[in-house]
């Protein structure tokens, strides 16, 4: 466990004088499911789900178990109602298991969350069209070993998610060193997901993880380029309205598997032409797709994808979900995407 120190100039300690904790997010982490002891316990504070950026506080787990954040003392302040903390344990050199909750307000906790740290780092991913429903699109686990905090790396463990009635297995993916599942075609997606683990390390019963999703759809649009614009292969600016709800927004591009677009309309190739090179916070409402990426004359279709994540203290992983808008437009010339 940590000592209670806090990283020096990103503490945002709560104190007695807070307000009477009208500005604090607290909580607690119980570790029953590892016999190895972590070597230490970093806690971030996010102002969005954490995919990568720096936390705006940080502190080390105080050596009761507790942690702390004094909103107060940071932008966005108290009334931000989409905080996220993330735990990593640290096992010396074996690995660090991450957990994360959220979102998270001052006003919403009603009290300390007790978090778990489960011996996985789970995920699901749902999706939808606007105006459609949402879809269960993948699953990944990431399984350790209680008793050294390793992680198992050997495709040994059996992993599986319940979608509905369904039971689907996880295999193994190498490629994204992974248990992890994409079904083709997707899923409706669940209010609720069971994940089950099984594995010599994990003890003789399997172990059974649940996570809990938001199937809201959340509003937004595409503002640039318009629907069936004629653009001539970039700089393209892709601009679109706010979603205050969401997270983080993606942006990808997508032209069809032959430049021919036939009576039904384009194939188009799963792979992206173009994609945000990191998600955009929910603040950004434009970015600019670099001359050259559209080489291709004829249709493209831009996708929008406002994305929040549902990671409650009760549950054991994070559902992201996401929302589509999408325009197509035509991308002329043949040096389409030279500058």
């Amino acid at each position: 466990m940590g000592d209670g120190a806090a990283s020096q100039g990103m503490s945002a300690f709560c104190s007695l004088d807070a307000s009477d904790g009208a500005s604090c997010l607290t909580g607690s982490l119980v570790m029953a499911a590892f016999s190895a002891p972590a070597t230490a316990v970093s806690v971030g504070l996010f102002a969005a789900a954490p995919l990568g950026q720096e936390p705006i506080a940080q502190e080390l787990l105080s050596a009761d178990g507790t942690w702390s954040f004094d909103t107060s003392t940071l932008a966005p302040g108290p009334e931000w109602s989409h905080y996220y903390v993330e735990i990593s344990a640290q096992f010396g050199l074996a690995g660090t298991v991450t957990r994360v909750i959220g979102p998270l307000s001052v006003s919403s906790m009603g009290g300390p969350a007790t978090v778990r740290l489960q011996p996985a780092h789970v995920e699901v991913l749902e999706s939808a069209a606007e105006g459609g429903s949402m879809q269960f699109r993948s699953a990944s686990a990431h399984v350790f070993d209680p008793a050294t905090g390793r992680e198992i790396t050997d495709g040994t463990a059996v992993v599986a998610i319940g979608v509905g009635a369904t039971s689907i297995p996880m295999p193994w993916d190498a490629n994204a060193m992974a248990y992890d599942v994409t079904p083709s075609p997707s899923l409706d997606a669940q209010p609720t997901y069971s994940m089950t683990l099984s594995h010599p390390a994990l003890g003789p019963t399997p172990t059974t993880l649940e996570l809990v999703a938001d199937l809201t759809a959340l509003n937004g649009a595409i503002t640039s380029p318009a629907a069936d614009a004629i653009v001539d292969g970039g700089p393209i600016e892709v601009a679109w309205q706010p979603a205050t709800a969401a997270d983080f927004v993606q942006v990808d591009i997508f032209q069809p598997t032959d430049a021919q677009v036939g009576d039904a309309g384009p194939d188009w190739d799963p792979n992206p032409v173009y994609a945000s090179p990191t998600p955009d916070d929910a603040n950004t409402t434009q970015e600019i797709v670099p001359a050259g990426t559209l080489a291709q004359s004829g249709s493209a279709l831009v996708n929008v994808v406002y994305t929040f994540a549902t990671c409650p203290a009760t549950a054991d992983g994070c559902v992201y979900s996401g929302t589509v808008v999408a325009e197509t437009i035509t991308v002329v010339g043949a040096d389409a995407g030279e500058p």
